[in-house]
């Protein structure tokens, strides 16, 4: 039998660990929110997937508005995350989080400003309201650089097998403006004390392992702070 190598066991044992952790979190009956930002749309729905298998999918629901359907163009910005809020004892993965789809329309014209500053302040207390009923915010942003980005689009493109279709929004992230007011508005928007952890997306298995543990570490501090 092939020996498994080092970040295969590493991610084994983090697999356990998010399972127990999950049915602490349970037990004391907090809600999880984790949120996956950053530029690089496919790694996020890629780390989504596999979240998705680490953790006990019968308690996990996954959000991931369409942006250009009516539904999402037609309610209040914030609708579809407050929406599927997670009850006590239930995750939320959230896949086309509220910095990114910011960034988006702020980078593309759409959105500047005095309406930009108020949806930055919008975000930031809807996050600190989360926080304040007691929801566990786990916040994971991708940072993967262009060139990297770039090449993994080009093979997605190409790839008959890839469930990804790559949009305008990927293309302006691999972008420098893009990238920038992103990060920009990452800062900005946070609630107090909800930071966001970057993590380098260039290798999907080592990407995957970083988030993981960060969103156990993020759980952690979560469950001991007291309600």
């Amino acid at each position: 039998m092939a020996q498994r190598s080092a970040i295969d066991r590493a991610r084994s044992a983090l697999h356990l660990r998010i399972l127990a952790l999950q049915k602490r979190a349970s037990e004391k009956h907090r809600a999880v929110m984790i949120l996956i930002g950053g530029n690089d749309r496919l790694g996020a729905s890629e780390l989504a997937n596999q979240l998705h298998e680490w953790f006990d999918a019968r308690f996990v629901r996954l959000c991931a508005p369409d942006l250009h359907s009516a539904e999402v163009t037609q309610k209040p910005f914030l609708w579809p995350y407050w929406n599927q809020v997670p009850s006590q004892g239930q995750l939320l993965i959230v896949v086309g989080d509220w910095v990114t789809r910011t960034a988006l329309s702020a980078a593309q014209g759409e959105l500047s400003g005095e309406s930009l500053r108020k949806r930055i302040k919008g975000i930031k207390n809807f996050e600190e309201t989360l926080a304040d009923n007691q929801i566990i915010l786990c916040k994971i942003w991708i940072d993967t650089p262009g060139k990297s980005l770039k090449k993994r689009l080009r093979e997605a493109r190409k790839s008959d097998a890839s469930d990804w279709v790559v949009t305008v929004d990927d293309e302006i992230l691999t972008k420098s403006k893009g990238h920038d007011v992103a990060k920009q508005i990452r800062s900005s928007s946070s609630g107090k004390g909800l930071v966001w952890k970057s993590i380098n997306g260039t290798e999907p298995k080592h990407r995957d392992l970083l988030a993981g543990r960060s969103i156990v570490q993020q759980i952690t501090a979560g469950l001991r702070r007291q309600p």
